[in-house]
Order: C-alpha cells, then structure tokens, then sequence
C-alpha cells in the first residue's frame, strides 16, 4: 500500500511544473531550432535526412554521368545500342540528355538539401539527448504502469496507455518539443524499458514450460 502511495506522489510529481525559468528558456530555444526541421506525420532524425539525400544525389548522378557518357560513346560509335544519326535517333538523343541532365540536377538539388540539414544534426542531438537523458534520470517504468491498471490488459492496450502516459509526463517537462520527436522517444522507451523485458520473459516462460513437457514425457 506504501509503495502504490509512493508511485502515486512520484507520477504528481512527473506531471508538476516546476523547474527553473532558465532551463524553460533554453528547452524554448532548443525547440524552436528543433522545430525547424521537423515536419509531417513521422519523425525523421537529421542524421536520417541527411544520408538519404546523400544516397539520393549518388545515385541520381551516377546515372546521370553514366547516361550521358553512354550517349556520347554511343554517337562515336563506340558502342552501337541507338543505331544511326537520323531525325528520329536525334530526337532519342536528345530525350535521354535531357532525361540524364535532369538526373544530375536532381542529385545536385539532393546535396543542397543535404548541406541544409547537415548543420542541424548537433542541434537535434544535443535536443533530443537532453529529453531522453530526463526521462532516463526521472521516469521509473514501475510508475510509468503504475498510472493504469494493466492486469488484465493485452499488451497493445498497455502500449498505448505507457505512451499516453510518458507522452504527457515529457510535453509537461518539454512543452515545445515537437510531437513527432516526443513520439520517437516514448517508442524506444517502451521498447527498451518494457518490450525487450517482456519477450525476454515469455522466451523464459515458453522455455520453462518445454522443460517440463520434455521431463513429462520421460516420466511416461
């Protein structure tokens, strides 16, 4: 009974407003940066962004380069795919150049973006590493389940209570982190605090229960 009491003060505590004006100020600065790079339904770190222009503006300008190498290789005869230098070949000439010059703007538009999001990772970092070092220091999963009653809830019920609950805990510590952040931090929390534990545990069970139908059968 003692204990419940304890996790119910420590969740008041989780939900009260109380740190500092300095460290409200410089959350606010942090998540005006953040929340300038962070848009639509998902969550996409920096990092993410950044090695998927990257990938995009490789492959764009290999075949881009490639195409147009291919073009003037296959003009000069030196491999013969387009076959002669009449109207319509011209016209498939011409089609694929622009084809493969497009490409090429396409991977040098991708390096830009690239560059854009590139000086914006530390920022994200340092943002997203403060939340999750708060949350690591304050929130103890027995409280996190303390706030429902989960006994007889399947465990995609619970999931979405401890997100509800840990999503309320952070925007009430960090109230202009954007949600789609908040959101990636809650789901490896649960992930790491509560699912990693749980299939550890039902690998156990499962094994246990092996053990016992194997010496079953030996008795027989």
């Amino acid at each position: 009974m003692k204990t419940k009491k304890n996790e119910e003060l420590l969740e008041k505590e989780l939900l009260s407003k109380d740190y500092s004006e300095s460290s409200k100020n410089e959350d606010d600065a942090l998540a005006v940066n953040i929340n300038e790079f962070t848009s639509g339904l998902n969550f996409e770190h920096s990092v993410e962004k950044y090695q998927d222009n990257m990938s995009t503006a490789v492959t764009f300008f290999l075949c881009g380069i490639g195409g147009l190498v291919f073009l003037v290789l296959n003009w000069f005869d030196v491999i013969k795919v387009i076959t002669g230098k009449s109207g319509s070949s011209i016209v498939i000439y011409v089609s694929l150049a622009v084809l493969f010059i497009i490409f090429i703007g396409i991977a040098i538009y991708s390096i830009k973006a690239a560059n854009g999001v590139k000086g914006k990772i530390q920022s994200e970092t340092d943002y997203s590493d403060k939340i999750e070092e708060w949350v690591e220091d304050h929130v103890i999963p027995e409280v996190v389940d303390a706030s429902f009653d989960g006994s007889n809830l399947p465990t995609e019920i619970k999931y979405f209570e401890r997100s509800a609950f840990l999503t309320r805990v952070i925007k009430n510590e960090f109230p202009d982190a954007p949600d789609d952040l908040v959101d990636s931090i809650v789901d490896d929390y649960i992930e790491q605090k509560f699912h990693i534990l749980e299939r550890a545990l039902a690998e156990e069970a499962a094994a246990e229960e092996e053990t016992e139908d194997d010496d079953s059968d030996d008795e027989e």
